[in-house]
């Protein structure tokens, strides 16, 4: 029986041993090493043409209502028979980001629109009451905030010829602020408002020489091909060929 759950032990220490060394092999796949594919000069790959466009556009809810009313029954020592407050809240809004990201030999451009709608609203209304109906009032307020903004920034890179290039870039925005304040009450009443528009534009021009790739994508595709071919699923012939081919659809889409 010893000699049993001794073996089991060491069966157990030798598949752990076995496990931890097969992990530490694998992982060392995806590190630099001297291997077939380290003479690829990263220095003389172009950016393959790139176009994505992205739109997000999330949505914003928050409310919250209260009733709550407070009498007092002993007449006999006050006149104060209770309150009665109604309290209200509500704030909504909408955000939508969408830009359009271009990469070829001839152009660079960024194009990027934000627009936001948020609406907030709060309401408070107490109502006093005496048993004498001469002092009974009401305190009434009333919160209505509206902020409404778009902005745009367009950026753009023209080569004409392989390093020269012209470079311009408009940016701007429009925004809308709206504030009423209402109150009401037996020593105050009055209302406010406030209607507030914004516009701003700020043009750039400007020319330079130069470009830098983005090499990132191209390095993870080398890495991953390095490792695929040492368990012999990229086969030396077709490595090229089919890592460009998947580097050039993972940047269009």
């Amino acid at each position: 029986m010893k000699t049993t759950f001794l073996s089991l032990i060491i069966l157990l220490i030798a598949v752990y041993a076995y496990s931890q060394d097969n992990a530490q092999s694998e992982y060392k796949e995806w590190k630099t090493s001297e291997d077939e594919y380290v003479n690829f000069d990263i220095g003389k790959y172009f950016t393959p043409d790139i176009v994505r466009n992205q739109l997000v556009i999330g949505f914003g809810l928050d409310s919250d209502y209260s009733h709550v009313n407070s009498k007092n029954t002993e007449f006999a020592e006050t006149s104060f028979r209770g309150v009665l407050n109604n309290n209200k809240y509500f704030a909504g809004g909408i955000a939508s980001d969408f830009s359009r990201y271009v990469n070829t030999r001839r152009k660079i451009s960024n194009l990027a629109i934000n627009l936001s709608l948020n609406e907030d609203y709060t309401s408070r209304k107490q109502s006093v009451t005496y048993k004498d109906s001469v002092l009974n009032y009401v305190n009434n307020f009333v919160n209505n905030v509206s902020t409404n903004k778009l902005g745009i920034d367009w950026w753009n890179k023209w080569y004409f010829s392989k390093l020269f290039f012209l470079n311009y870039n408009v940016s701007g925005g429009i925004s809308h602020d709206f504030r009423r304040e209402e109150i009401k009450n037996p020593t105050t009443e009055g209302e406010s408002k406030r209607n507030q528009f914004i516009f701003n534009v700020s043009p750039r021009i400007g020319a330079g020489y130069g470009r830098i790739e983005n090499v990132e994508d191209a390095r993870q595709a080398v890495y991953i091909a390095n490792a695929l071919s040492k368990r012999n699923i990229l086969s030396k012939n077709n490595y090229f060929g089919t890592l460009f081919n998947i580097q050039l659809v993972y940047s269009l889409f």
